[in-house]
């Protein structure tokens, strides 16, 4: 929008990336251009309920050459093959249109037509994507998979999505494992791109905030209990045992025959923040052996602390900066060794190779050498812009994310650790928990469910 409320398209030379230059400008007559899709000369941009085609090959007299409008507004676009794929929000009102995707015929500049459209059951619409004849539509809970070959004949293949508000993933083999708001799912992920859940256990009303899979046994931290699941079949996970936690579970970590377990304990003038150890061998005795207490701070919603174990320490995000270095072995003496401190809040910690992979604050993730495990020392912080999200690490990189331009994905090369460094980022909004495994990310994604993205 120019400074007299008109919309506009503007458009730069980015020959000198530190000096572009405006070259040209487009007028709008609609509410408010939003998104730009460029194919072969020709810019797809949506306004309103107005899809503005442009050529803009030279940019330098770039203009519109055709508008096509649909009954409601219409929020993404993506194109491939010599089509458009267009999504569109219900409206509830005069039009009672339902949410819908669009096929626009775009071989023919100037000539566009919409070809087909196809009814979108659930929530708004607001975002498209296209891959190997499908296009993918999702609201805030579900994911709708049409097919669109041909496009004349596009229909709605399958409806795909976690029932409750994904809060952690765990990936095993050919097994996807979620932990959310009403329970616990198996996805079978054996292929990716056909996921589909094969079992599950509703625990109505939980407030699953974490899980952890160990030797064919899942672990969920719900608000107070450890909750030790069977997944030997993954078609029928079971309850084994249900270990009583004096506060709400924050974070998980199995290691050697334990589970450690980090909650809150929530009092009218304190919270109190602990470290729990269960012997969970065998998983059918699992039972509360020790607790550690960290910190108090003062009463509100608890943070989601994080823990990760190994090698006879633990290491546990702290809800203001820093994270803390606990001392498990033997787990009957469990005490504080070190705090360190951080330049933000951290928000996750994973082990790798001796090393700890901090993700702190907007600073990006930080490496510490664990040599001397009770004394971590920081190497290198690979910088990068966003709020703290979480890490997963995989086959020689590490993947972390960050609330930044609407939420990334950065890929970081950490073999060797000491050139540890961004290879490749991804636009990915609203991203959770992630497990990575064989070139795919899985991410909890809150009301979304199961994200599944192919990384290469």
């Amino acid at each position: 929008m120019d400074p007299y409320g008109k919309k506009i398209l503007s458009i730069f030379d980015m020959a000198d990336p530190e000096n572009p230059a405006i070259i040209n400008t487009v007028y709008f007559q609609g509410p408010m251009p939003t998104v730009v899709a460029l194919s072969n000369g020709y810019a797809y941009i949506i306004d309103g309920n107005t899809l503005e085609v442009l050529d803009v090959d030279p940019p330098e007299s770039a203009h519109t050459i055709n508008s096509l409008k649909f009954a409601t507004q219409i929020t993404d676009i993506v194109i491939s093959g010599g089509y458009a794929y267009i999504s569109s929000l219900a409206d509830t009102g005069i039009s009672q249109s339902p949410n819908a995707v669009n096929i626009v015929d775009i071989a023919t500049p100037g000539s566009e037509k919409n070809i087909k459209t196809v009814d979108c059951p659930g929530d708004a619409i607001f975002h498209i994507a296209f891959k190997d004849g499908y296009a993918f539509l999702s609201d805030t809970a579900t994911i709708f998979i049409f097919d669109v070959d041909p496009p004349v004949d596009a229909y709605l293949a399958r409806i795909f999505g976690a029932p409750g508000v994904a809060q952690s993933v765990q990936v095993a083999g050919n097994y996807a494992y979620i932990a959310d708001s009403l329970g616990f799912e198996v996805f079978d992920v054996s292929t990716p791109e056909s996921a589909d859940i094969i079992g599950e256990i509703i625990l109505w009303d939980s407030g699953i905030q974490d899980l952890a899979v160990s030797n064919n046994v899942a672990y969920l931290g719900e608000d107070y209990s450890l909750y030790v699941i069977g997944i030997g079949q993954p078609q029928n996970p079971h309850v084994i045992n249900a270990v009583d936690i004096p506060g709400d579970i924050t974070g998980i970590s199995v290691s050697d025959g334990n589970a450690y377990v980090i909650y809150g304990i929530s009092l009218p003038d304190e919270l109190i923040i602990t470290l729990g150890i269960v012997d969970v061998d065998p998983v059918e005795e699992a039972h509360i052996i020790k607790d550690c207490l960290l910190y108090t701070t003062s009463p509100g919603v608890l943070s989601p602390e994080k823990v990760e174990a190994s090698a006879g320490y633990a290491y546990i995000s702290c809800a203001t900066s820093g994270f803390y270095v606990v001392d498990v072995d033997p787990p009957e003496a469990v005490h504080v060794v070190k705090t360190i401190p951080t330049e933000g809040k951290v928000s996750d910690i994973k082990v790798y190779d001796g090393y700890a992979l901090v993700r702190v604050g907007s600073s990006g993730l930080a490496i510490f050498d664990l040599t001397s495990p009770a004394t971590p020392e920081i190497i290198d912080t690979i910088a990068f812009g966003g709020s703290g999200g979480h890490i997963a690490v995989s086959d020689g990189y590490a993947y972390a994310y960050g609330y930044v331009n609407n939420g990334t994905l950065y890929m970081i090369d950490i073999d060797p650790i000491i050139n540890a460094h961004i290879s490749a980022s991804y636009g990915l909004p609203l991203c959770g928990d992630i497990s990575v495994s064989d070139g795919y990310a899985y991410l909890a994604n809150g009301a979304e469910g199961l994200r599944i993205i192919k990384l290469w």
